[in-house]
C-alpha cells in the first residue's frame, strides 16, 4: 500500500514534533522509505530518510524526511522536506518503517478478511485500530450489517443499537428518513461529511452500490477519538 506525504505527517506527529516544508500540495504517493546514500538514483515513489546535513542546494529533486530540521531550506520546488524533530536517525529509520509496516498489516488483513464467512465484519473489525473509531453498516432498509456492539463498542450518547430483528430501532429510522440532507446522500459517489447536526458526532460515510443501485453505507463515526486527517479533508 502507498502512503502520502500528508498520512506519514499525520501518523509521526502523534508522538514527535513535525514539519513539512514544500511548494507543491500534490506530493506523490510513497512506495517504501529508503536511507539517502551518495549517489542514489532518485525515484519520486520512495521517500528519502536524511541528516540535516544532507540537505544543500545542489541536492537531486525529491521528497526527504530529515531527522531534526535542517539549516536551511533548498529554494527548489522539487525538493520537499519533512523534518521530524529530537530524534536521530536509526529512531527516525524506525518510526517511518513502523508507519509503513502499520498500512501494509492493515491492506492484508483486508485482503484477508473477503475470504471470511463475514467478510464485512472482519473488515470493520480490523480497521477499528486505523481510524480509532468503530464503523457501522447499515443497508438501505436500515438493517445493520456491522454493528458497533459486535466490535466491544458503545455509542453511549446515541441508541445505534440494533433490534432483535438486526434493525436499526424505528425511532432512529423515522429520524433518518425525514432528514433532507442524509437522504440526499443515497446516489453519492466517494467519502462525505456527517455533521454533527445530523448526529451527536461528525463522521464520514461512504455508499456502496450494486449494479448502480444503492444497497449499504459504510459509517466511520468520531464517537470516541477525532478522525483527524480525514476530516480535513471535509
Amino acid at each position: 500500500m502507498k502512503l502520502n506525504a500528508d498520512i506519514i505527517l499525520y501518523e509521526l506527529s502523534q508522538n514527535t514534533v513535525c514539519h513539512k516544508f514544500s511548494d507543491s500540495d500534490n506530493l506523490p504517493d510513497f512506495s517504501h522509505p529508503e536511507p539517502l546514500l551518495e549517489g542514489t538514483s532518485m525515484n519520486q515513489n520512495v521517500l528519502y530518510i536524511c541528516a540535516p546535513e544532507d540537505i544543500h542546494e545542489k541536492m537531486k529533486e525529491g521528497t526527504y524526511i530529515c531527522a531534526n530540521k535542517p539549516d536551511a531550506i533548498p529554494d527548489n520546488p522539487g525538493i520537499s522536506i519533512i523534518s521530524v524533530e529530537g530524534v536521530t536517525m536509526g529512531k527516525l529509520f524506525k518510526l517511518v518503517t513502523d508507519v509503513f509496516h502499520k498500512y501494509a498489516n492493515w491492506d492484508n488483513a483486508l485482503l484477508l478478511a473477503l475470504n471470511d464467512p463475514e467478510p464485512l465484519k472482519s473488515m470493520a473489525k480490523c480497521s477499528r485500530d486505523i481510524f480509532g473509531n468503530t464503523i457501522i453498516v447499515v443497508d438501505r432498509n436500515f438493517h445493520l450489517l456491522v454493528s458497533p456492539f459486535e466490535q466491544n463498542a458503545e455509542y453511549i450518547s446515541y441508541n445505534l443499537s440494533k433490534e432483535e430483528d438486526g434493525f436499526v430501532p424505528i425511532e432512529i429510522v423515522n429520524h433518518f428518513k425525514n432528514d433532507p440532507y442524509y437522504n440526499s446522500l443515497n446516489n453519492k459517489r466517494g467519502a462525505f461529511h456527517y455533521t454533527a447536526e445530523l448526529l451527536p458526532f461528525q463522521g464520514l460515510g461512504v455508499n456502496l452500490f450494486s449494479n448502480d443501485e444503492y444497497v449499504a453505507r459504510v459509517g466511520i463515526f468520531e464517537s470516541h477519538t477525532r478522525l483527524g486527517l480525514l476530516m480535513d479533508f471535509f
